[in-house]
């Protein structure tokens, strides 16, 4: 009889561990969930910047570069050329997730995302109206020429990317 209440001891012990691990584990998800963080590349990144939930900075039109050299928005130019756009373009590493968003002076965007390995998504935001093009760009090259034409024409972009 005593190995059976010690038996029963332990099994009443490993289920109070059990029950105060699943305790952690769930407050950490929970954590994590509250303060927007996923992991890209088996890192945390903050995501708070994503899906054009920018902070209200990026109301400022220009072209902006998110996550930049410091992991945050960074306004790469207040008055971009198809040349600064060409150029930021073809120097970003896009093994890994990036966002670049053209901001024009009524608070429109257009942004393009994405990476080599999880593909790309182009978003035009007008308010609250969120768009997609149909179909996303297929390459890096592609997603320049939206950009540039959105900075030539933006009314002429969105019907020729299919975002209307």
């Amino acid at each position: 009889m005593n190995s059976a209440l010690h038996l029963f001891l332990w099994i009443a012990g490993l289920t109070t561990l059990c029950y105060f691990v699943f305790l952690i584990l769930t407050h950490m998800v929970e954590d994590k969930r509250q303060r927007g963080i996923e992991m890209i590349n088996g890192r945390e990144v903050d995501m708070g910047l994503q899906g054009s939930a920018y902070d209200d900075e990026l109301l400022q039109a220009g072209l902006h570069l998110w996550p930049g050299k410091d992991g945050e928005n960074e306004l790469i130019s207040a008055a971009p050329t198809a040349a600064i756009i060409s150029e930021l373009m073809a120097e970003l590493y896009w093994q890994e997730i990036s966002y670049v968003t053209l901001v024009f002076a009524d608070s429109s965007r257009v942004e393009v995302s994405g990476s080599l390995d999880d593909g790309f998504s182009a978003m035009y935001q007008n308010g609250d109206e969120e768009q997609f093009a149909d179909p996303a760009p297929a390459s890096i090259t592609e997603m320049t020429d939206m950009l540039c034409a959105f900075k030539a024409d933006p009314q002429a972009a969105l019907k020729q990317y299919g975002f209307v």
